[in-house]
């Protein structure tokens, strides 16, 4: 039997981070995406708590330490090839108007996991969640972002011009009204991400590596930075 505990170093984050990995990667059986999805879910809450903890702000925070700048894995650009189980091939549709970095598509799967869905509509613009496609097996695991899908936020409106492109919307996007237009049309972001059980497994199972090092704050920072560097580097 363990127990955890609370110290200056968010031990009790660290460690409880690490053993969900640590199921995951111990379990064979039938609900391994269940049991993924509900780890994934688990991590992203403990992550959001443990910045809570130290006063920082959410997800957005997830480059709190200097070390993981060191590192850039999460702020590292999509490309061909995977991180986490993630590319560019991961993002099989979008209208946010950006270069994807791996903490990109983590916020949108975060935003997506609290919202179960069956499905598409293929006449209407996609909901927030996630579904399932399969056969006699889970094959792949969509994760939509629909912000915009219902309506407009109003917090959206403050400062668009300022900030319209850091939250994905095209250069040429205008207010009118309560809308939000390009070319005359109406413009809504939404972005539709794809993982295989394979690829889901790989991100669990590293998020919870990279996040507990980082929470607990290792003792060595420089020996942890070489080790996951040449980790991610391969």
């Amino acid at each position: 039997m363990s127990f955890y505990t609370l110290d200056r170093n968010n031990q009790v984050y660290g460690d409880y981070v690490k053993r969900l990995g640590e199921v995951l990667k111990d379990y064979n059986g039938q609900y391994e995406v269940t049991l993924a999805i509900s780890t994934l879910q688990s991590l992203m809450t403990v992550l959001t708590e443990s910045n809570v903890y130290r006063g920082k702000n959410s997800f957005d925070s997830l480059s709190y330490a200097e070390d993981i700048e060191k590192i850039d894995i999460i702020n590292t650009k999509l490309s061909s090839k995977p991180i986490f189980g993630i590319s560019t091939s991961s993002i099989i549709e979008s209208t946010f108007v950006k270069k994807y970095t791996i903490k990109d598509v983590l916020k949108h799967i975060r935003n997506a996991l609290s919202h179960p869905i069956s499905g598409e509509n293929k006449s209407l613009l996609p909901q927030t969640g996630f579904y399932t496609i399969q056969n006699e097996t889970i094959e792949r695991i969509i994760f939509i972002e629909s912000p915009d899908a219902n309506r407009f936020h109003p917090s959206i409106f403050n400062r668009f011009e300022e900030f319209k492109e850091n939250i994905g919307f095209p250069v040429n996007a205008r207010l009118d009204n309560k809308n939000i237009l390009v070319d005359g049309k109406i413009y809504k972001r939404f972005i539709k991400i794809a993982l295989t059980a394979k690829e889901l497994k790989e991100l669990v199972l590293n998020l919870s590596e990279v996040f507990s090092q980082f929470i607990m704050e290792a003792e060595d920072p420089s020996k942890m930075i070489k080790i996951l560097s040449q980790k991610f580097a391969a």
